[in-house]
């Protein structure tokens, strides 16, 4: 590793061809990928060992080091052994396993939190640090002379148990290395930070998925992917739909706006449609294809849909690509809800797919579809394991609940036995005896004159609520009837579906049955599929749609990730809902990232190529812009890390005099953990200071931010627009005079 890191500068890992984001084929876009997150990654962790290990130097004769860093520690003896194990094909692999003790002592409580935050399967690396060396290269530089990596195995406390505590300040770290490494006289250990750590997990996919064809995926999907097909390809206009879409209560100009190259088959006498003193016209529409039949309904005012609104829903409840565009405040998350209702109603045998860049999103997401009426049943987020344990909970409940319903039958009918014992006890007094008795019903039903003699023949009256009396007529008894033992079949059907919780042992495996087994939207993150990959594509569930919440944050790999993870079959519908305006995907390299196109995400790849899209309405409203200059100074105490301390005292100001409920950001991460101490000390926590790249997606009705930098620095123009869409009624910019100049007229 310390070869590929020293010589990373001199290589190119760009040998492809530039083909501005057009792809031969699905495993030349998922090689460009791997490409992109190798070497950014590589980048990047050669970046943060320098600017950690800078921190560090070694002094006197017996060569102890003196420094300290929140990613590193000083390490004393350890140990490392050589271990064999064979493999499936019963080929032997040689690995190297090294015991590492931590000891934090006296660190900062940061420090302690973030190496207790190590976890098996992350990247550690071990630094051998000697004397710095003068007009070398960086490493030398820093006196660095050897770098190994390490995989987690596992974290234990110093006597071998387990470690549970999230605040330990000694406990070891048991680790796996390559056995072509030299792991001897290491003397600092380090850890990646957040953003590195998934890189490993992302190339192992990869690895995975590369040699995929190209029929993995929709035909029409491919084409516009790969960028050389029609750009068009997945609009529903151009393919064929045989199911029947539902519309309930529309008012009728939103139709006509919304559908207007439909063809509307107005169903009724009047040719009025229009809106007179009183009364909106409304109408329940049935869609196949392009062809709409509408039916004079009532009007409801919940239901209060935009025409684009309207399309969006009616079109990405129809086969193919559905591309929706808004800003900050235009109501994608609410209109993706809906999105998935109308996909659950109209498609009701099939699955959804939700994937959002973070849990926030897809909490809120699933929340809304449930507030829609969506059984909560249904809804499955897998990041939520507090939600998936109250369904395992309910579901449980309602097995002791219905098995009291059998018990309760089971005297009625006077059978004796333990027929409520278990599911498989149930089942088989349903088989055995009750069904029996259902037949004998039927025979007997062929001799009934009456409705009298129908009721007073049938086995189960005395069960539930049947609701006659015998007045009535002989069909309406026997109808009657028919649905009271329906409901008796159901009782049963349900024990027998749920009966598998009863013998499950863990809360995990009872989850991942009801997710198999009930599940009609399931919610993703992008980073939870990415390491959960192969878990999920064992689940073998098939799901017909799959919705991008945050389309334009999610690169290329997060893109087509999903596609893949569904073993069963391609997908029929897809829906990008995001801001191509806003930031981008997050990069381990931002330039390598723009030489391979990855650094721009799909959804706004297909909307640079001309692909058609639904343009949500801007949010109403004028936004109020408050620009505070200040005449500070940007430092660097680490490469790439920059903080601007003038403008923290001027944030500090500002909060100290207002009484307005403020979200506090700022684009640099070395801006972000002063400007945090700063807060912490004067206001005793009260505000989280973030980055705008952690905050997009979010907002707040206040936000004020430091811009940090100074001079003719040119800032990116998507993340200009992030700041201002972050903000609903107020933004307050703390900047330099230069930044004024520059960018103080935009979006005001």
């Amino acid at each position: 590793m310390y070869q590929s890191l020293v010589q990373l500068s001199s290589i190119s890992p760009f040998e492809l061809p530039n083909l501005n984001s057009q792809f031969l084929s699905l495993s030349d876009a998922l090689v460009r990928t791997y490409i992109d997150v190798r070497f950014g990654a590589f980048n990047n962790i050669s970046n943060h060992i320098v600017r950690t290990v800078s921190r560090f130097k070694k002094t006197g004769v017996d060569g102890k080091l003196t420094g300290s860093s929140r990613h590193a520690i000083k390490l004393g003896s350890y140990s490392v052994e050589s271990t064999v194990h064979f493999d499936s094909k019963l080929d032997s692999i040689k690995n190297t396993r090294v015991t590492l003790p931590v000891e934090l002592g006296n660190s900062q409580a940061s420090h302690v939190s973030e190496w207790n935050d190590i976890k098996t399967g992350d990247v550690i690396l071990l630094v051998k640090l000697g004397d710095r060396l003068q007009g070398k290269g960086s490493f030398e530089k820093c006196g660095i002379e050897n770098v190994c990596s390490l995989h987690v195995e596992s974290v234990a406390n110093k006597n071998g148990s387990k470690k549970l505590s999230s605040n330990s300040r000694s406990f070891l770290i048991h680790a796996i290395g390559s056995h072509e490494e030299n792991f001897e006289n290491m003397n600092l250990l380090l850890k990646l930070p957040e953003a590195l750590k998934d890189y490993f997990q992302s190339l192992k996919n990869i690895e995975t998925i590369v040699d995929y064809p190209d029929s993995t995926l929709e035909p029409w999907f491919v084409e516009q992917i790969l960028g050389y097909g029609d750009h068009n390809a997945g609009n529903f206009t151009k393919l064929d739909h045989r199911s029947k879409l539902s519309l309930k209560s529309i008012p009728c100009d939103i139709i006509e706006e919304a559908l207007k190259d439909f063809e509307l088959d107005w169903q009724h006498d009047s040719k009025k449609r229009r809106v007179d003193d009183e009364i909106k016209k409304s109408y329940d529409a049935e869609i196949i294809g392009k062809q709409v039949t509408l039916k004079e309904g009532t009007y409801q005012p919940s239901l209060n849909y935009t025409p684009a609104q309207l399309r969006a829903i009616v079109c990405s409840s129809l086969d193919g690509l559905t591309i929706v565009r808004g800003a900050a405040g235009s109501g994608k998350r609410s209109l993706a809800s809906h999105i998935i209702l109308s996909n659950i109603v109209n498609h009701s045998n099939e699955r959804i797919l939700v994937v959002t860049k973070n849990e926030i999103t897809l909490d809120d997401l699933m929340d809304k579809v449930i507030k829609l009426g969506v059984k909560d049943e249904y809804v499955f987020s897998m990041t939520d394991t507090a939600s998936q344990e109250e369904k395992v909970k309910a579901s449980t409940l309602r097995i002791t609940e219905l098995l009291g319903n059998v018990g309760d039958l089971a005297s009625l009918l006077d059978i004796h036995g333990a027929h409520d014992n278990d599911p498989l006890c149930a089942t088989n007094f349903w088989k055995y005896e009750l069904q029996p008795l259902w037949e004998s019903f039927l025979h007997k039903c062929k001799s009934c004159d009456s409705s009298e003699a129908l009721l007073s023949c049938y086995p189960f009256k005395s069960f539930g609520k049947l609701n006659i009396d015998g007045s009535q007529d002989f069909n309406s008894t026997l109808k009657a009837i028919l649905g009271h033992y329906c409901e008796i079949a159901n009782l049963f059907e349900e024990i027998e579906r749920l009966g598998p919780l009863s013998f499950l042992t863990s809360k995990k495996s009872k989850a991942e049955y009801l997710l198999t087994l009930q599940a009609k939207v399931i919610g993703v993150t992008a980073s939870f599929l990415e390491e959960n990959f192969t878990l999920l594509q064992g689940y073998n569930v098939h799901y017909s749609s799959i919705l991008f919440a945050e389309a334009s944050q999610l690169n290329i790999h997060e893109s087509i990730l999903p596609f893949l993870v569904d073993s069963k079959g391609t997908q029929s519908r897809v829906i990008m809902i995001g801001d191509e305006l806003n930031l981008g995907p997050s990069v381990l390299d931002s330039e390598s990232g723009k030489v391979v196109g990855l650094s721009t995400s799909l959804f706004e790849q297909l909307i640079n190529k001309g692909a058609a899209s639904i343009t949500l309405s801007s949010p109403e409203g004028p936004l109020e812009v408050e620009h505070i200059i200040v005449d500070g100074s940007t430092e660097e105490p680490e490469t790439g890390f920059y903080h601007n301390l003038q403008e923290c005292n001027a944030i500090i100001d500002y909060i100290s005099t207002s009484n307005e409920d403020l979200t506090v950001l700022t684009p640099f991460e070395g801006q972000r953990a002063p400007l945090q101490m700063m807060v912490d000390g004067k206001f005793n926590g009260k505000f989280t200071v973030q980055t705008v790249e952690s905050f997009r997606g979010c907002r707040s009705n206040t936000v004020i931010v430091s811009m940090v930098r100074t001079g003719n620095y040119r800032f990116d123009e998507k993340l200009i627009h992030s700041i201002y869409q972050s903000a609903i009624s107020k933004l307050v910019i703390v900047c330099s005079p230069a930044y004024k100049r520059d960018y103080g007229f935009v979006f005001v």
